[in-house]
C-alpha cells in the first residue's frame, strides 16, 4: 500500500495486487476489459469460457476508470445460455466398451468426482449404480453425489478421505471413476488405485484422461451423457460380489464428532458447509 507525506494511506490494499497473478492457479482463465465498447463482447467470451467444458471460475477485470463510461447493453448480446454451455456425448461404441469392461469384473466400484457436481448428473449417478448394484465412493470435491446413507455408499476415499473406503477400493478389480482429475488427494497419493485394476476413466476434459497402465481406457464426454447412455443397459449386469459394510466413526467421541452431529442434523436439505482447506477439509468431508 502506497503512502502520503503525512503517512496515511492513499490507496486501498486491492489497489496495489496484482489480480492476475493472485488468481493464476484457481482459475480457469483471467479476462481483462481494454475500452467500454467491448464490455459486452468481453463479458460473452468470459461467460463462454466459465461454462465450457471443464467448467470452472474465470476472472473478467474491469479498470476502475472504465466503470464510469457507457456501453451497449450486455443483455443484448449475450441472451441466455446454459451450463454446461455443451455436453460432450460418448459414442455408442464407447459406452459399450465402458460397460463391457466394467461386467468383465465381479469386484468392482464407481468412484465419482466433482466433475458429477459441475455436471449435474447425480441423479443419473444413483439410478446407474441401483440399476447395477455397484458401490458408489466419492472423492472429496466429489462428496455429496452420492447419499452416503445409501446401502451402496462406500464414502469417501483419498488422503482425506476413510480408511475403510481405501480398503474397500483397493480391493476392487474395476473403477469406473467419473469426473475426477485423480489428484494426489483422492488418489491417497497414489496408494488407492493400482496398475493391475481395470480402470474405465470418463471426464470431459481430455487433458485429465492420462494412461497410468495397459487396463486404462479412457473416455472423453460429459459425465451426465454418459451416465444417461448407460442407464438402461445398467441393469444387465450382474451386481458387484462386493458390497460396503457400515462405516466406523470416523472420529472418536469428541468435540468434532458432536459438531458434525449438530450440523448434520439441524442444515436444511440442500445446506452448504464450507471448509478452509487442509486439515478442516478433511474433518468436515470424511
Amino acid at each position: 500500500m502506497r503512502t502520503g507525506a503525512d503517512g496515511l494511506a492513499t490507496n486501498w490494499a486491492t489497489g496495489s495486487v496484482n489480480h492476475q497473478h493472485l488468481f493464476s492457479s484457481v482459475t480457469k482463465e483471467i479476462i481483462s476489459v481494454h475500452a467500454a465498447p467491448t464490455v459486452a463482447s468481453t463479458t460473452l467470451r468470459a461467460l463462454a469460457s466459465c461454462s465450457a467444458p471443464r467448467t470452472g471460475p474465470v476472472v473478467l477485470e474491469v479498470p476502475a476508470p472504465m466503470l464510469s463510461q457507457t456501453s451497449a447493453h450486455c443483455a443484448d448480446f449475450i441472451g441466455t445460455s446454459a451450463y454446461p454451455s455443451t455436453r460432450l456425448r460418448p459414442t455408442a461404441s464407447e459406452t459399450r466398451c465402458g460397460l463391457a469392461a466394467m461386467a468383465s469384473k465381479r469386484r468392482r466400484a464407481i468412484v465419482a468426482g466433482g466433475g458429477i457436481h459441475l455436471s449435474d448428473a447425480a441423479p443419473e449417478l444413483l439410478a446407474v449404480a441401483r440399476n447395477a448394484g455397484i458401490p458408489v465412493a466419492t472423492t472429496l470435491n466429489g462428496k455429496g453425489a452420492f447419499p452416503e446413507d445409501d446401502p451402496l455408499s462406500i464414502g469417501v476415499i483419498g488422503a482425506k478421505g476413510h480408511e475403510q473406503s481405501n480398503q474397500f477400493l483397493t480391493s476392487c478389480e474395476s473403477l469406473l471413476i467419473i469426473g475426477s482429475k485423480l489428484g494426489d488427494k483422492s488418489t491417497n497419493y497414489g496408494i488407492g488405485i493400482g496398475p493391475e485394476q481395470l480402470i474405465v476413466h470418463v471426464d470431459c476434459d481430455a487433458r485429465i484422461l492420462r494412461p497410468t497402465s495397459e487396463w486404462y481406457i479412457p473416455i472423453c464426454c460429459d459425465a451426465k451423457e454418459f451416465l444417461r447412455m448407460i442407464l438402461e443397459d445398467s441393469q444387465n449386469i450382474e451386481p458387484s460380489c462386493l458390497q460396503p459394510r457400515k462405516r466406523s466413526a470416523f472420529w472418536q467421541p469428541c468435540l468434532s464428532s458432536e459438531l458434525c452431529s449438530l450440523l448434520t442434523e439441524h442444515l436444511p436439505a440442500g445446506g452448504v458447509v464450507t471448509a478452509d482447506a487442509s486439515v478442516s477439509s478433511g474433518w468436515a468431508g470424511a
